[in-house]
């Protein structure tokens, strides 16, 4: 297994993760979770992109 394929792999739990730790510590309502999986999910594409 590279490292591009485990990257790879990582992305969906890492976003997941992401957005509940976020969800969880501002307390945001429920509505806004697609809203910050999107923005989270970006932003572990682009760290994703540096690791590769």
């Amino acid at each position: 297994m590279n490292k591009g394929t485990i990257v790879k792999a990582a992305l969906p739990v890492a976003t997941t993760a992401a957005t509940a730790w976020i969800m969880k510590k501002t307390r945001l309502p429920a509505v806004a979770t697609p809203v910050v999986s999107l923005a989270v999910g970006g932003v572990v594409a682009k760290l994703a992109q540096r690791i590769r």
